[in-house]
């Protein structure tokens, strides 16, 4: 019994701990966005978002500028909430790269209010909701 309670808390940390890419599914109505679409859902708009490709997952909000391509906002560290940017934005093809650490390149979908950044796996990286 004592085996079988220790064998299902760590089960439970490990699980409870994992926050990647791909842990959120892509809704199968989001519609994959256009470089000219996401810049004009995107631009000049703050959202909250969640990403993924933080363990565990980081909570903040960001906007975005396209005329500068440019995007700032906050993230979590040392439990407060932390300023970047503005930071520096490119686009390639139909996908948007950030271009703070070693930034992703994305594609964005939008289903409902939601645009879901989705990396070059087809993984979820980040969920943004507009504000």
């Amino acid at each position: 019994m004592r085996m079988l309670v220790c064998a299902t808390m760590f089960l439970g940390f490990v699980g409870s701990s994992l926050a990647a890419d791909g842990d959120i599914p892509l809704p199968a109505s989001a519609k994959k966005l256009t470089a000219a679409e996401f810049m004009k859902l995107e631009g000049g708009k703050t959202f909250n978002y969640t990403s993924y490709g933080h363990d565990p997952a980081w909570q903040g909000e960001t906007s975005f500028d396209w005329k500068k391509y440019k995007f700032w906002g906050t993230y979590p560290d040392k439990g407060k909430s932390t300023k970047y940017g503005p930071e520096p934005l490119s686009i390639n093809g139909d996908t948007y790269c950030y271009h703070k650490g070693p930034g992703p390149c994305l594609s964005a979908y939008a289903d409902d209010t939601k645009i879901y950044e989705v990396n070059v796996d087809g993984k979820v990286h980040a969920v943004l909701t507009p504000k």
